[in-house]
């Protein structure tokens, strides 16, 4: 029996130093056969202290503790190294998510962060707190403090979705944000670069702000560019006039594009075409309202037979330029 038992270890043996043996001889033909990947030691590596962050700020300041996972990168590599990776494999069923359905209890997280003040609605601790702090530096060739790259086959994406608030006493939103990058929805619909929504309050300050600071300056504050670089329409930094092939008035043809400041200030030469209307579809003119508007009228009854006629109705089939004064149409 023995003798049986001490056999069988023998070929146990063996068949573990033959697999080992290939696994070796596999890993000869990966890309990064040459590189290597070994843990941190203590002490001093290349002058930083291993695993750990040194003058991350430029005031010297803001040095971390060792970090208790690392490696050491070294070698020619011909593929890209990865330091730490967390990989899920989901097998497990639960509630579809969407709006509404909360994902806390259902989701599938290959990392979850929670750094929560105890007793943070009353609490009167002071100190910054961070969920995640990344800091990159690179001498040469591209860097990304966060790359991403998501897809999925229903419902949706997108490579960030936040929602931020300011809470009550009772630690309930009261002033809210909901901010989604990158969002692809073929469940729904719709493809958006950025989506930004007041999620609860009331008349929150600003959906999109774009500032200068300092001696720090903008060319432009908003640039549409077509699938050819061509500029659609831009916001100038300088004077933040807006400059668009086309300026389509809203139904409110009261509104006013442009600075009252500036609006005269530049003189533009191009062709000005008006598209026709009824009277009926022109806008409010009399009582003050809609003095220097300028419109194509479609159905004039008969043509004016002198400059600033004052035209009341419509009905007949003659198209004449009209102006408001402020008081009535007039001929022109």
């Amino acid at each position: 029996m023995k003798k049986f038992a001490y056999s069988v270890a023998l070929i146990a043996a063996a068949a573990t130093t033959t697999l080992f043996a290939q696994t070796t001889t596999d890993h000869l033909d990966e890309p990064n056969a040459k590189a290597s990947e070994t843990s941190c030691l203590q002490g001093v590596v290349d002058g930083q202290r291993a695993g750990g962050l040194i003058n991350i700020a430029p005031d010297g300041t803001g040095s971390t503790t060792r970090e208790r996972n690392c490696v050491v990168l070294s070698g020619t590599r011909r593929a890209a190294q990865i330091a730490h990776t967390i990989e899920v494999s989901d097998r497990a069923n639960g509630p579809s998510s969407g709006p509404g359905i909360s994902t806390a209890d259902s989701a599938s997280y290959a990392l979850s962060l929670v750094n929560v003040r105890p007793d943070w609605p009353t609490s009167t601790i002071a100190g910054e707190t961070d969920g995640l702090s990344v800091f990159v530096r690179q001498a040469k060739g591209d860097a990304a403090a966060i790359l991403s790259n998501v897809g999925v086959r229903a419902g949706f994406a997108a490579t960030l979705e936040s929602y931020t608030f300011a809470a009550d006493a009772t630690g309930q939103p009261k002033r809210a944000v909901r901010t989604q990058l990158g969002v692809v929805n073929p469940r729904d619909g719709g493809e958006f670069g950025l989506i930004l929504q007041a999620a609860d309050g009331d008349r929150l300050s600003a959906g999109l702000r774009i500032a200068s600071l300092g001696n720090a300056t903008w060319n432009n504050y908003l640039e549409a560019i077509d699938s050819k670089g061509k500029a659609v329409a831009v916001i100038r930094g300088n004077d933040g006039a807006i400059v668009a092939g086309d300026l389509l008035p809203t139904e409110d043809l009261r509104s006013t594009l442009g600075s009252a400041r500036a609006r005269y200030t530049v003189t533009y030469t191009q062709v000005l075409q008006l598209a026709e209307a009824p009277f009926a579809d022109l806008p409010k003119c009399g009582g003050g309202v809609g003095g220097g508007t300028l419109a194509y009228m479609s159905d004039a009854e008969k043509a004016p037979t002198a400059w600033g006629q004052q035209i009341k109705a419509g009905g007949g089939k003659l198209r004449v330029f009209v102006k408001c004064d402020g008081t009535s149409w007039t001929a022109m």
